[in-house]
């Protein structure tokens, strides 16, 4: 059995060696660390690809189409832990929902998908639809998104959220 090294009250930094960590750095609230309060919370982000086409009309004009590998980066928050595993919501879980919610857009033409028989199939408003899709899809998890930021190519993205 492994018996437990309480740390001494002056462990030397191991980068430097010379510099000296505070007696109580080692002391921590641990009920904050499970439940966060004082309007702190956790972050959790992710990214997931798929590849999509589209054309979209612009004053009038109805452009080419052309394809798109769309990187989708979703920001998620909560503000405790699970008490169990002490995990926010398993990675996982997190990555199975947003995978859900792309593959309904991997390899279509964006045009003929219903929500895009309304509304023009722009990355801005693909990243809004994206935000409520998976809003309701994690309706019964613990966590928020805080954003959505959609890349159409490596240097092109809308950023949909919180304010």
């Amino acid at each position: 059995m492994a018996t437990r090294r309480t740390p001494s009250p002056m462990t030397p930094r191991p980068e430097s060696g010379s510099e000296q960590l505070p007696a109580d750095f080692w002391d921590v609230d641990e009920q904050a660390v499970l439940c966060s309060s004082d309007g702190l919370c956790y972050e959790i982000s992710l990214d997931t690809f798929f590849n999509a086409r589209h054309y979209v009309t612009i004053r009038g004009h109805m452009g080419t189409e052309h394809p798109h590998s769309y990187r989708l980066h979703v920001r998620y928050r909560t503000r405790t832990l699970a008490p169990e595993d002490h995990v926010v919501v398993g990675y996982q879980t997190l990555r199975e929902r947003t995978e859900l919610a792309v593959r309904a857009y991997n390899g279509q033409l964006l045009n003929d998908l219903p929500v895009f028989q309304r509304l023009q199939p722009t990355t801005e408003n693909l990243t809004a639809i994206l935000y409520q899709q998976l809003q309701r899809l994690l309706a019964d998890l613990s966590v928020d998104i805080v954003s959505v930021t959609l890349w159409e190519s490596p240097t092109a993205a809308i950023t949909y959220g919180e304010a």
